[in-house]
């Protein structure tokens, strides 16, 4: 069991490392598209196609990204109101029950998403030279960590509730 807790606490922490980059590298590419898209419209009269589109598919990305970085952090928007109702052993049962409703959507919105894959594998992207595959693999990534992310916190529930946390 604790190498189980051991596994999925470095998974998570890698993902979250990952993530931390994934968005970094897609906030400079971004603030690259923006800057394609000011200046010569800006100096030169005229722009290119391809900014507002890059920065919008990258947006993508740093937001259901960042999305599992704020969740593996404890900052991102939960059942926080439902959970904070309930004191002791019950809140860490409040808190279980808030994740397995949170797996529950996670698994269906990756089912779905998997099940989207092949329509966004057909569809181009109008000012740049890629499918739909690519912004939607950003909502993919972001679910899968946020699954990993999930799980472990749900584990560490699970041990809370039975006494069994840091035993």
């Amino acid at each position: 069991m604790k190498d189980l807790i051991h596994l999925l606490d470095s998974l998570s922490g890698f993902c979250m490392k990952i993530g931390e980059m994934i968005i970094g590298i897609c906030g400079i590419g971004i603030l690259i598209s923006m800057i394609f898209a000011i200046i010569p419209r800006t100096l030169f009269g005229f722009s290119f196609a391809w900014p507002e589109e890059t920065s919008r598919y990258l947006m993508i990305w740093v937001a259901f990204i960042g999305s599992s970085v704020a969740m593996k952090r404890c900052e991102l928007v939960s059942f926080e109101f439902f959970v904070s109702m309930f004191h002791g052993k019950n809140k860490f049962a409040a808190a279980l029950i808030a994740r397995a409703i949170t797996l529950y959507f996670l698994v269906i919105f990756l089912h779905v998403g998997v099940q989207m894959l092949p329509s966004y594998m057909k569809s181009k992207a109008v000012g740049l030279p890629i499918t739909l595959f690519w912004p939607a693999l950003g909502l993919f990534v972001g679910g899968i960590f946020m699954l990993v992310h999930t799980i472990d916190g749900g584990l560490h529930d699970i041990l809370s509730l039975m006494g069994k946390e840091g035993a």
